[in-house]
Order: structure tokens, then C-alpha cells, then sequence
């Protein structure tokens, strides 16, 4: 779920359909993430929750492990495809598929290749750091 965002929502008052037009999610989708329902978001969904959670400091969205999903974070904000980004790795797109969907951790040169491809730190892009700098 993604705590930091449901903590901002019962701060700001708005109501479920309020909250759902402004994140821009459909309303059983905020009905069920507020109230804590177990759900699982579809990468769309998911992708949009990332993204309002790094534009307004919300905190982080946990769904699954979330290296993997920053790196999908960092693709969709490069607006790269993954074929694209399989060009500036030199890694396999079925390869790339299987870490985003958290289905395959990359190796520690991917981790490498990946951080170079996308101009952050290889600590940003695993989730250890969250300063996107290039310093490690």
C-alpha cells in the first residue's frame, strides 16, 4: 500500500472521489487503497501512485519490492520503452520485463548498467539511497 499517500490524504480532508480525481486513480481503486483493502494494483494504477508519491513527497509506495519499481519509475519519467532501455543496457527486454515485474533480481553489473542508462546513483536505483545522485 502506499502509506505515505493514504497519511496525506486523511490530512487534506478531501473525500474518496476527490482523492480519486486528483490522483487521477478510478474511485473503487482509492476506495480500496484508503480503506486498507487488499488489492492488487495493476502496473498502470501502480505507476501512477509512484509518480504522485515522488512529485509530492508522500513517501514510499511498498507493492512488492521497490527497487524493482523504481526502476520502472525512472523509465516511465525518461519516458523510455523498454526496448529502448534494453539498447542503452545491452540487457535482454525479456530480461528487463522479469525485473519490473519483480518476478528477477538483477545482477549486480545490471544494477551498474541500468544506473549508468538512466544518470542516477546504483544506491538510488536499488532503493538503498534517495538521492538520485550519481554517487556510488
Amino acid at each position: 500500500m502506499a502509506d505515505g499517500i493514504i497519511k496525506e490524504f486523511k490530512k487534506s480532508g478531501m473525500d474518496i472521489l476527490q482523492f480519486a480525481e486528483y490522483t487521477g486513480i478510478s474511485s473503487f481503486v482509492a476506495k480500496k487503497l484508503i480503506n486498507g483493502g487488499a488489492l492488487v494494483f495493476s502496473s498502470s494504477v501502480y505507476e501512477r501512485l509512484v509518480i504522485i508519491s515522488e512529485e509530492f513527497g508522500f513517501g514510499r509506495v511498498s507493492s512488492g519490492d521497490y527497487a524493482v519499481n523504481r526502476v520502472n519509475f525512472m523509465l516511465i519519467k525518461n519516458h523510455l520503452s523498454i526496448e529502448e532501455f534494453s539498447e542503452m543496457t545491452g540487457i535482454e527486454v525479456g530480461r528487463i520485463r522479469a525485473v519490473i515485474r519483480g518476478t528477477s533480481e538483477p545482477q549486480p553489473d545490471e544494477w551498474t548498467d541500468m544506473a549508468k542508462a538512466l544518470h542516477v546513483s546504483k544506491r538510488y536505483l536499488m532503493g538503498i539511497d534517495d538521492n538520485p545522485g550519481r554517487t556510488a
